[in-house]
């Protein structure tokens, strides 16, 4: 007994799966932290898709609140909702080169958050430029998934195709005629 017709349907219908499966996008986990005078004082992290470039990811600091890590922010009773760190700071953010400044002023939108936004004027004076953004639609299609997806198509019907002789084959053998 040939095993191969129902092998060649089942890999038919795995690869058929595969083909219209649903999609699974993958994350970039990108951190941010600051440290004051060698040691971490906020942190945070997100994740995105991993197609930005290291100017947008900087530009994330702008719109993304960092959180105190084992750190009581020093806030002036006149201005609750900003304070000045001073010392020697380092702004570190993954996939991008840290920045080291000696003043860095952060805002908060309410006097009792604990979200710290980094003023947006320093983030756009002190990162990379704002880069071209790669075209995803170009970075799916080419590649392996530009080549592996048909192949796998070309394949699925070859293998249907096999599934189909070798059935056919096998019917033609086991007639018998008997006369008497």
């Amino acid at each position: 007994m040939s095993y191969l017709p129902r092998i060649a349907v089942i890999a038919s219908i795995a690869f058929g799966c595969i083909l219209t499966g649903p999609q699974a996008y993958a994350g970039r986990l990108v951190s941010f932290g600051i440290e004051l005078d060698d040691r971490r004082v906020f942190d945070d992290w997100m994740i995105d898709n991993g197609y930005a470039a290291p100017g947008t990811v900087w530009r994330y600091l702008k719109s993304r609140p960092v959180t105190p890590w084992n750190f009581a922010v020093p806030v002036h009773p006149d201005r609750p909702l900003e304070t000045i760190l001073k010392g020697n700071i380092c702004v570190s953010i993954s996939y991008v080169d840290d920045v080291y400044t000696n003043e860095l002023k952060l805002t908060r939108l309410t006097r009792h958050s604990n979200k710290w936004f980094v003023d947006p004027e320093w983030v756009e004076k002190n990162g990379p430029p704002a880069a071209v953004e790669p075209n995803r639609d170009a970075l799916e299609s080419s590649g392996v998934i530009g080549v592996f997806l048909p192949s796998i198509g070309v394949l699925s019907g070859i293998l249907c195709l096999a599934a189909v002789i070798a059935l056919r084959h096998r019917a033609r053998k086991s007639v018998r005629v008997e006369i008497f």
